[in-house]
């Protein structure tokens, strides 16, 4: 499955690329079509890291936000 990450100030690396296609890999046994699956990496002034990802359905859209300092438990 392909998948976008946006991230203006953190890096994306190729583990964290990994645990999200993880993630949305759970996600493919449901056999629902996915469209434009989007995950957003944002931090803000107190370090405090924030991880939205969403998906369009042919029924609505998921959204899933998490947040935390340390950006591999968000």
């Amino acid at each position: 499955m392909t998948f976008e990450i946006t991230s203006k100030e953190i890096k994306v690396t190729a583990p964290m690329h990994e645990k999200l296609a993880m993630k949305y890999a759970k996600l493919e046994r449901f056999n629902i079509p996915m469209i434009n699956p989007h995950v957003t990496i944002t931090k803000d002034k107190n370090n405090v890291k924030k991880i939205e990802a969403s998906i369009h359905l042919p029924q609505g859209q998921l959204l899933a936000v998490s947040e935390g300092e340390d950006l591999y438990a968000a």
